[in-house]
């Protein structure tokens, strides 16, 4: 293989992706790019997924590394098994619900190989699709909400506000892991914790065009997390970057607190008490004493709704947003 074709490793994983896991795996056998090596990870699936893997690799001859579960594992210790095995300069995911195009990778290896090494990540957005491949209005990075315009450089600030970067359209140099870390295996899911801690010490580079099709069904892991183990997940995420800034200190103290008094957690009044020392507002003030009076999120959920409900129809009125601070 010419040296101008750095190695690439693809880490495909699955779960319980009947439906999809041959067309997945068909996007990524016809790259254009010549130099990948396939890693295929089915995180115990109880449909029948290993035998279609097995049996398209057969009948295709695409050599790739087979890892599979007796027991689900959940996705981060999924990748980082994956990871372990992982040869190339680059790495590349993609979960076998969804679709690359044929240039996806090849694109984004000409783009960060004439880039420093301070870039690690090239990150593009993904075309939104249903269940049956049918287009859905609006591409990822712009359903997410916030993001208008796609940033690139230091995104460590940017991402504390929210995870924009779909991790399907993404190719990062595989020393950003080991500068990293493993992914984080008491979390339920991988992403947004690993871009923080790549945003620490790399920056970003956004990807123009559009080179993968991600589907939204009910049966994908964002829709299969229990609300309550999503926001567990977000505490975790958000302790960790404690210390950033005063600034940034406050805006995070403000959503652990939340979080944990949402979710009824020994610590909250700990919390509320430091959300209450950094930001020194009304609503951290209200949550403190929430918490100290032992009121359950329970008994103030119906009070928030209605309120929600009145801000809502306030804003279609008027056409703007009021502020609001939501427990």
């Amino acid at each position: 293989m010419p040296d101008s074709y750095p190695l690439v490793t693809v880490i495909a994983t699955c779960f319980n992706h009947e439906r999809y896991v041959v067309a997945a795996l068909e996007s990524i056998r016809v790259q254009t790019y010549p130099n990948i090596q396939l890693i295929v990870a089915d995180d115990a699936s109880s449909d029948r997924s290993v035998e279609l893997i097995r049996e398209w690799a057969r009948e295709t001859g695409t050599r790739c590394t087979f890892v599979f579960h007796e027991e689900n594992q959940g996705v981060c210790r999924t990748r980082n098994e994956a990871l372990a095995q992982a040869r190339g300069d680059y790495v590349a995911g993609i979960s076998t619900d969804d679709l690359w195009l044929p240039d996806r990778v090849a694109v984004q290896v000409a783009q960060l190989e004439a880039l420093p090494a301070t870039v690690g990540v090239a990150y593009g957005d993904a075309a939104r699709m249903d269940e049956h491949g049918r287009p859905i209005a609006g591409d990822f990075i712009e359903h997410v909400g916030e993001v208008r315009d796609p940033p690139e450089g230091d995104l460590y600030e940017a991402l504390l506000t929210q995870n924009f970067i779909p991790a399907m359209a993404t190719l990062v140099r595989r020393e950003c892991y080991a500068t990293a870390g493993p992914y984080d295996e008491s979390l339920v899911y991988e992403d947004w914790d690993m871009w923080l801690r790549i945003a620490r010490q790399y920056e970003f580079a956004f990807t123009p065009g559009v080179h993968v099709r991600y589907r939204v069904h009910a049966a994908s892991l964002s829709q299969r997390l229990a609300s309550e183990r999503w926001w567990s997940t977000d505490m975790s995420i958000f302790l960790k970057h404690i210390g950033h800034s005063p600034a940034w200190d406050a805006i995070l103290w403000d959503r652990i607190a939340r979080a944990a008094y949402r979710l009824d957690r020994g610590e909250q009044l700990e919390y509320a008490r430091a959300n209450l020392r950094a930001g020194r507002n009304l609503p951290a003030l209200v949550l403190y004493g929430l918490c100290r009076a032992r009121v359950p999120y329970r008994r103030v959920a119906p009070l928030k709704h209605a309120v929600d409900g009145i801000g809502a129809r306030y804003a279609g009125r008027s056409g703007s947003s009021p502020t609001a601070t939501s427990l």
